[in-house]
């Protein structure tokens, strides 16, 4: 590589302090024989390379012959005098002589020795004296571009006064105007042709600082096309992508230059980086830090500055990863190996020792460091922050006192700052002096990095671990439990979602930050955000006990206490040390108390009063670091206990915690639960007055006033039912502090009791004192709306509407919403085009928040409104697209509202692709469902919704995928299981199918959508009889069962099933009035008068062609069935569904009547044109041109259904399809296509008796007695021998195959069930009778 290659490479090597990358590039030149001008400086600077590595002998050693050089002579003898004094002896009189000789060397030194003096000045960080050395040169030689690009470079070094993230504007200015100099004269030629890339690349650098990234990224582009072999320049890239949080960019630089060369230290560390605060990656950033310290000891291994540099961010976005704090520890050490007198290394060392826990060891490394330099800042406060770890919190006060008598600048650290709040809340218990301190040092921080360029060193400068104890802190100062319906949110709370929130905008893959975020949603009652965010943490880090913990609480309190289980279960599966955890035995004893299982929480309860900790405080917390027990926890454990005792009425005991209670927290902030469990054990014991008068007793001076006036108000309304009491406790509440939150909490209250006109009062009250708050805004238009005065509440809305711009969106939102409830759907559209017309919509995350339930409500209007659902599915993915933007604006926002937000994209997928399925458009609908889980991946209706999907297309491996990939994370999942029995179904597994329901059963065994489903199986399967088993086993588990609709649903169902229409009815009408089952009873019953597919009316055994169609009026039994049928069909309340359209024309064809068949075809043509693939439509449609005798065209359309995959959920359809098509092959002869139809319908459908029948018919025709009787027998047995026209059949064909036995025992049942059936007695019974004489 010639010289003019190696300047540009050395200088970008020295300047990122990669020192023996410069050390080898220089050698790799001199074996090249580049010439005699060119090595003395090659030389020069491999002997500074050196020298800055720290090897001072070496460099001297090779500086030594350089000093009588012309052209090194200045720099040679300039870096000697720094070895000299780098040396842990200084030779005083070298150092004189040289620098002697140096001034002399100056005066007189040609161009090119002041130009390398120069660059060693600046690469020494002496910038004003190189910018000096180079204003000289150009005073002798004006057109020399390499000064003019130095001074440009020094400029950008130099004044640490900074507007622009330290650096002077001026100077930044300057900079680029000699860089723009240079580049000018590039294209002129000359020397500045080989500045340029230099000078280039100082350009890029002047956009970096003033931050326009786009203007850097489009020089250095440039150069990476002009200079193809300057491969640095990727770097810069990947700096200046960072810089505007380009993370994919930067990435796919770092994979180029990794391929390149896979030790590049920048691609590596931003590539560690990018798992730990991005991608939540830990195995793939413990991979590349691994790497990264390899790299680092093959190409940098005398770096100490670079190992601590790199060392620094990723161990405080590691949280705590002992893995990866392994390997920065590493670096740490090799760091203290090569400057072992330099404190900075044994500080850093400390540092992630105490992110790594180990308390003791770090104090010891600080000490280390203090001996080393007693005025190490870092380490004074590192060895505070142990001290008040290890409960020595009054040393560490003293210590803090004195750091705090030193400067401002001292007093500005974060991490001061946390002592400080660390010893007022665990020292002095003064929550509000702690409060006081956080606030003011986070917002000096947050502050202090609004002009940081962010970058790899950004995280270090960030310092999330501090921030997010900082956030643990706010935590402890927070209520401990989720705040109530009628209480305002927390601020302090607040802040630590702000502190979280400033963390997680940089790291969103940081799962610590995301699991604070997800307890303080939990505290705010903001339950699904708090789920979707500790989901999110499991789904990068299954194992993580803390989140399946905080889960387990979030569904306790939800009141899902099987999932609450199955955390637990799952925590305890990943780590059984955490059985001693408080959290744990606190959840554990909820859900072993709601189980009723008392004695069994009692003994988990009395082992957790044994850890150390819950029954006394520890007394000395040093020997306990880290394993101290919270106050609350410590609260609930004894309330817990006390709870349990009083549930087994054990009265003494509870009583005795409760005073022991009493006295262990008086003064903290759970003595409040400790009077209320105290109030409790009075209610237990039926002394209400007891318990209100304890709380009565607590003066309105106390800080615990406000909880227990909301105790009182709770005991008032839900043990004494006095309506009045209870809103007059918040009244008292009011009266003693008059404020916003007060006066909510009482409007909340009214509103509970269903008093609005009193809630309005005191949000107006509230909005007076707080007239900008949207939040109270929206809650007195709710309480308005509650008052059912619509016309004021609408005037309130639109007067807010006019008042307040900054609340309009919401305001316009909730005034659409009350229009579409009064179905003024004109006005409603009006409101929500304001929303849709704001500007700042696309912007505002707020505001496209806004849009999207705008256009939601859109399509709601369009589908209650009556007008095209084509519309409203256009609405819905225009608010899909909008909640999809919504997600990639918030990419680098909080993983919990992020999770949020792809929970809801979720959803309006399946909502979307619903839409699809009823427009049967199925690969759209797969493709939204697939959808929803890319946003959200294990997305329950989607997931089912797919399985279903699968199920209907065929697909039986994906459905089953499906079902077991959910019934892994959701092992009660009822409908998974059903899918999962359906397909094994399907497949022939009956065993297997009927096992999954079996289970169901079993948990539940009036579970009666299990029921109705295995029944269906059960007839499928051919064994219908087994269901009366488990028809009596969910009437024996639950008396009221025989009561309930779903039951006499599933026993209507199984009456049909066994032919018994009259039994069938009856049960069925005890459920048709159910909201739940009413629709499904009704469509039920209409098929039992209808019998559409069996009656006589549909199709004629003398006929296949129709009855006739002259027909001039029904017959009475008909016209009674179909009067029945029009009554049945007008009571659903949502009659627009394919089956109640369906229904409704099979009850027109069942007169009979020409122009009521007519009729109904028109209909189903209509209903055909918009649901081509509809198996009922297309079934109905061939069944009335069967009625009217057009064969060909019913033909036609049932070879439509023949061609189409087998769905599950219109099985019957589909059955009858074949069948009715199987009836037309037979009369036009083509038995073998008949028999084939017959089969596939046997295939799903064992019990099918009429698929037997025609395989029956299919034998008579053919002679073949005896295989015909044996198809009839069992076409007689499916049909319960309730069928008369069958039972003729088989005893026809039993007299043809001269089994006259079997021949005259079935005329006899015929003859029990139907005696005045015609012609059996005269035609076969006593010819077999007669025969069996002879």
């Amino acid at each position: 590589m010639a010289q003019l290659d190696a300047q540009p490479l050395l200088n970008y090597y020295l300047r990122s302090r990669l020192y023996r990358h410069a050390a080898t590039l220089c050698t790799e030149v001199l074996r090249k024989n580049v010439g005699a001008d060119a090595e003395p400086v090659l030389h020069l600077w491999r002997a500074v390379a050196a020298l800055l590595e720290g090897q001072h002998v070496e460099a001297l050693r090779d500086l030594s012959p350089l000093v009588n050089h012309l052209e090194t002579e200045v720099a040679a003898t300039c870096a000697m005098i720094l070895a000299h004094k780098g040396a842990r002896v200084v030779d005083e009189d070298a150092v004189s002589d040289l620098q002697m000789r140096l001034d002399e060397l100056e005066r007189s030194a040609s161009e090119r020795g002041l130009m390398q003096a120069a660059y060693l000045y600046w690469h020494t960080g002496r910038y004003e004296k190189a910018h000096t050395l180079a204003q000289r040169v150009l005073r002798v030689q004006k057109d020399y571009p390499a000064a003019t690009v130095l001074q440009g470079w020094c400029e950008l070094a130099m004044d640490p006064e900074d507007d622009i993230d330290g650096n002077d504007v001026s100077n930044i200015e300057d900079a680029r105007r000699r860089f723009q100099q240079v580049l000018a004269a590039v294209q002129d030629g000359g020397a500045a042709v080989k500045c340029e890339l230099e000078a280039a690349l100082g350009m890029a650098k002047c956009y970096e600082l003033q931050r326009l990234p786009k203007q850097a990224l489009k020089v250095l582009n440039d150069v990476q096309a002009r200079f193809p072999w300057f491969e640095p320049v990727l770097e810069d890239q990947v700096r200046v992508l960072l810089s505007c949080g380009d993370w994919d960019g930067a990435i796919e630089y770092c994979d180029a230059l990794l391929q390149r060369d896979s030790s590049n230290i920048e691609a590596l560390r931003v590539k560690a980086l990018y798992h730990l605060a991005i991608d939540t990656n830990s195995a793939e950033a413990t991979r590349h830090v691994s790497e990264l310290l390899s790299a680092l000891d093959r190409t940098e291994p005398m770096a100490a500055t670079l190992y601590l540099e790199t060392a620094r961010p990723i161990a405080r976005i590691c949280a705590g990863d002992s893995s990866i704090l392994q390997l920065t520890t590493a670096m740490c050490e090799r760091a203290q190996k090569i400057l072992p007198h330099d404190a900075a290394a044994f500080t850093e060392h400390a540092n992630q020792m105490l992110m790594g826990s180990n308390i003791r060891g770090a104090m010891e490394m600080f000490n280390r460091a203090s001996n080393l330099d007693g005025l190490d800042l870092g380490a004074m406060l590192g060895s505070i922050r142990c001290q008040a770890l290890l409960g020595m919190y009054d040393d560490a006060a003293s210590s803090v006192e004195m750091l705090s008598s030193m400067g401002s600048t001292i007093n500005a650290s974060l991490e001061l700052a946390l002592l400080k709040a660390t010893l007022a809340y665990y020292r002095d218990m003064d929550a509000n002096a702690c409060s006081d301190v956080l606030d003011q040092a986070v917002r000096e921080h947050i502050n202090g990095l609004v002009n940081k360029p962010f970058g790899y060193e950004f995280f270090a400068v960030l310092e999330p671990h501090l921030m997010l104890d900082v956030a643990r802190l706010y935590l402890a100062l927070a209520p401990q439990e989720p705040r109530g319906a009628n209480e305002a949110s927390s601020r302090v709370l607040s802040k630590c979602q702000y502190c979280v929130e400033s963390t997680t905008r940089v790291a969103p893959g940081l799962n610590s930050a995301s699991l604070l975020m997800a307890k303080c949603h939990f505290l705010d009652a903001q339950y699904e955000a708090a789920i979707s965010a500790a989901r999110a943490v499991l789904q990068s880090s299954p194992s993580d006990t803390e989140a399946h913990i905080l889960l387990s609480q979030i569904y306790l309190h939800l009141g899902r206490i099987k999932q609450a289980g199955v955390e637990l279960e799952q925590a305890l599966s990943y780590n059984f040390a955490v059985r001693d955890s408080p959290t744990f035995v606190i959840a554990n004893a909820r859900v072993l108390m709601h189980d009723e299982k008392y004695e069994e929480a009692v003994q988990c309860l009395d082992m957790a009063m044994k850890i150390p900790g819950v029954a006394r405080p520890i007394k000395d917390p040093a020997r306990h670091a880290g394993d101290v027990v919270g106050t609350f926890d410590r609260a609930s454990i004894f309330l817990l206990l006390a709870e349990a005792h009083m549930k087994l009425k054990a009265f003494p005991e509870a009583s005795k915690l409760v005073h022991e209670a009493l006295e262990q927290f008086s003064g903290t902030p759970q003595e409040v639960r400790v009077i209320v469990a105290n109030c409790d054990l009075s209610l237990a014991k039926g002394d209400t007055s007891r318990a209100l008068r304890k709380l009565r007793d607590i003066p309105a001076d106390s800080p615990h006033y406000l909880k227990a006036r909301m105790a009182m108000a709770d005991i008032y309304l839900k043990h004494k039912h006095d309506r009045h009491a209870y809103a007059q406790c918040y009244e008292d509440l009011v009266a003693k502090y008059p404020d916003v939150q007060t006066l909510c909490m009482l409007g909340e209250a009214l509103m509970s009791i269903q008093e609005p006109e009193r809630a309005v009062k005191a949000f107006e009250s509230a909005l007076k004192q707080n007239p900008r708050d949207r939040l109270l805004a929206s809650k007195m238009g709710k309480a308005l709306v509650m008052t059912h005065d619509y016309q004021k509440a609408v005037d309130y809305y639109e007067r807010a509407l006019m008042q307040d711009k900054d609340s309009a969106d919401l305001m316009a939102l909730e005034l659409a919403e009350l229009y579409h409830r009064l179905r003024r759907y004109d006005r409603a559209q009006q409101a929500v085009n304001h929303i849709l017309e704001q500007d700042g919509t696309e912007t505002d995350l707020e505001g496209l928040k806004n849009k999207i339930s705008a256009l939601l409500l859109m399509a709601k209007m369009f589908v209650t409104s009556g007008r095209s659902r084509d519309d409203a599915l256009r609405w819905k993915m225009r608010a899909l697209e909008a909640q999809e933007q919504l997600i990639s604006r918030m990419l680098s926002d909080s993983a919990a509202e992020l999770s949020l937000q792809r929970s809801k994209a979720a959803d309006l997928c399946c909502e979307v692709a619903d839409e699809c399925l009823q427009t049967r458009e199925h690969t759209s609908a797969q493709n939204y469902y697939e959808k929803a889980l890319v946003h959200l991946p294990g997305h329950t209706l989607a997931t089912l919704n797919l399985a279903k999907l699968h199920l209907a297309n065929g697909k039986a491996d994906e459905c089953q995928q499906m079902c077991v990939s959910l019934l892994r994370t959701e092992p009660d999942n009822e409908e998974a299981s059903m899918i999962l029995a359906e397909l094994m179904a399907q497949r022939e597994h009956n065993e297997t199918a009927i096992y999954h329901f079996q289970q169901l059963l079993q948990k539940n065994p009036a579970n009666f959508s299990a029921l109705s489903q295995l029944v269906q199986l059960l007839r499928r399967a051919g064994r219908l009889d087994e269901a009366e088993r488990y028809l009596r086993s969910a009437e024996t588990a639950n008396p009221r069962a025989v009561h309930e609709p779903g039951m006499k649903f599933c026993r209507g169902m199984y009456a049909r099933l066994k032919n018994d229409p009259h039994e069938a009815l009856r049960f069925l009408n005890y459920a048709r009035k159910d909201s739940e089952w009413g629709n499904a009873a009704v469509y039920e019953m209409v098929e039992v008068f209808l019998r559409p597919g069996t009656d006589a009316i549909w199709a004629s055994d003398e006929d296949v062609e129709g009855v006739s169609s002259s027909r001039s009026q029904p017959s009475v039994e008909m016209s009674d069935a179909i009067y029945a049928c029009n009554k049945l069909l007008g009571e659903v309340k949502e009659p627009r569904s394919q089956r109640h359209r369906v229904l409704k024309a099979y009850t027109l064809m069942a007169s009979g009547v020409k122009d009521d068949v007519d009729e109904a075809v028109k209909q189903l043509i209509d209903m055909a044109s918009n649901e081509r693939d509809s198996v009922p439509v297309l079934l109905a449609l061939a069944t009335a041109f069967t009625i009217q005798k057009n064969t060909a065209k019913a033909r036609n359309y049932l070879k439509r259904v023949h061609k189409m995959p087998y769905n599950a959920d219109e099985g019957e359809s589909y059955e009858r399809s074949w069948l009715l098509l199987a009836d037309i092959h037979i009369a036009g002869g083509k038995f073998d296509l008949a028999q084939d139809l017959c089969r596939r319908c046997l295939k799903y459908n064992k019990s099918c008796a009429r698929a037997w029948e025609l395989m029956g018919s299919i034998m008579e025709r053919e002679q073949a007695y005896r295989d015909a009787a044996d198809h009839y027998e069992r076409a007689f047995k499916f049909e319960h021998e309730l069928s008369p026209t069958v039972g003729y059949k088989l005893a026809f064909n039993y007299l043809k195959a001269k089994r006259y036995v079997e021949a005259i025992e079935t005329c006899k049942k015929v003859l029990h069930a139907f005696p005045k059936y015609p012609k059996i007695k005269a035609d076969i019974l006593m010819k077999a009778q007669a025969a069996v004489r002879a």
